[in-house]
């Protein structure tokens, strides 16, 4: 008669195939041990994971306050680990092996655990670039306000009801701060602070001093429109120059990846060691470290600022 389930039975386990008193002993206390480790890791785990989760919330609030975007409570969560959400998700999609996907999904949420924090920024960087293309307008605006007879602070409310968004929502914060009792000078300083551009910090300077020494403020704006405009051709130029390495930079990217898919489509058993072994995911996981490491270094050396 067994008194032992099938699974605790085997062959070389004892007389009859029955594990021996101290095999069951060694596999209980062994269960115990592993069990005890995991009872003790899981909380850590989760507070390290709430821990994480804090510090990229409150990153990313804050630079979403400056982009001014309102993120809806349901989609915060996935926003603010959208770098781990998105590579894992990759990751077990694209390669064959769950354990495989999950070693490699591990690594590169460690790598791109920052990528709510990347996209919020992207679009902070967004904003200030518009800004940046509206300023010219703006500053055109107000200089003829100000030949009209408009005082600075008409003008510039003018310019916030002509301008579209977000140069005019910048410019109605200083207009309703300085009629809440701020004065110009700190609306403007908050102004230069809330937007770290040059154009604006060289406005803003401007502005300052012309208003504690005196000074035509008229031609100070045509003398920056004048330097926005020549400092825009200069990047125009840049750009242009700079396309050609852009272009060879994509080129030799994609070019692994384009002989690739072509060895596969030509003879599919060549390369089929490489998909299906985990010492080619291990060479694939390994050429898209080289890849991205090139990509950036390439990116370095073709960006040039002025």
């Amino acid at each position: 008669m067994n008194f032992l389930p099938s699974p605790l039975r085997g062959e070389g386990q004892g007389e009859g195939g029955f594990m021996t008193l101290g095999q069951l002993l060694v596999a209980t206390v062994t269960s115990a041990g592993i069990g005890y480790l995991v009872f003790e890791a899981v909380p850590s785990l989760s507070e390290r994971f709430l821990r994480f989760y804090r510090v990229e919330e409150k990153a990313c609030r804050e630079i979403l306050v400056q982009a001014h975007v309102d993120l809806p409570k349901y989609l915060a969560p996935p926003f603010y680990l959208a770098g781990p959400l998105v590579v894992t998700t990759a990751s077990l999609l694209i390669l064959p092996n769950y354990v495989v996907g999950l070693f490699v999904s591990a690594i590169l949420s460690l790598i791109f655990r920052k990528g709510g924090r990347g996209v919020a920024r992207f679009l902070y960087d967004r904003r200030l670039k518009q800004i940046k293309k509206q300023m010219m307008d703006a500053m055109g605006l107000m200089a003829n306000a100000l030949r009209s007879g408009l005082s600075f602070l008409q003008s510039m409310e003018m310019a916030a009801n002509e301008m579209p968004g977000p140069l005019s929502r910048e410019f109605q914060q200083i207009v309703q701060e300085t009629r809440l009792g701020a004065t110009v000078e700190q609306a403007l300083t908050g102004f230069k602070r809330r937007i770290p551009l040059k154009e604006v910090t060289t406005l803003v300077d401007s502005i300052l001093v012309l208003r504690e020494t005196g000074g035509n403020l008229v031609e100070t704006f045509e003398i920056l429109i004048h330097t926005l405009r020549e400092e825009e051709r200069v990047q125009g130029k840049i750009r242009a120059l700079t396309t050609q390495g852009i272009a060879q930079a994509v080129v030799i990217i994609l070019l692994p990846f384009g002989l690739g898919a072509a060895l596969y489509i030509v003879s599919p058993d060549y390369i089929a060691p490489l998909l299906d072994h985990p010492i080619g995911w291990f060479i694939l996981f390994v050429m898209m470290l080289f890849q991205t490491a090139g990509a950036y270094a390439m990116k370095k050396i073709v960006t040039i600022r002025v």
